[in-house]
């Protein structure tokens, strides 16, 4: 479906005053399919918005390791200070994300 939505025109980093971009949204629900969909269709990594700061720290806090582990594999990393909740380290700890915390560490946050 997403990428029948690319077909008719639907804008890969389009805003919400929810969720943020697309990028945000399918983190936030856990699609990490959908994210994978837009990572190829140039969605930008390092966006901010939503409730939590980044693409990595909603992660963090909804505790989605595996979204988490496609990002870093994207070459995402953790920015301090984009998020009321500091680090997405802190987040995650925040939030009692154990694997999160540990795939975190093992990334070098």
């Amino acid at each position: 479906v997403v990428e029948l939505l690319f077909t008719r025109g639907a804008l890969v980093d389009a805003y919400s005053k929810t969720h943020g971009a697309p990028l945000i949204a399918a983190n936030f629900k856990g699609h990490s399919g959908v994210l994978q969909v837009l990572l190829r269709h140039g969605a930008n990594i390092n966006e901010e918005g939503g409730q939590y700061g980044t693409v990595l720290h909603t992660a963090a806090v909804m505790g989605n390791v595996h979204i988490a582990k496609i990002l870093y594999d994207e070459g995402q990393t953790s920015r301090p200070g984009v998020s009321r909740y500091g680090s997405a380290l802190k987040a995650a700890n925040d939030k009692s994300r154990l694997e999160v915390m540990k795939l975190l560490l093992d990334c070098g946050a």
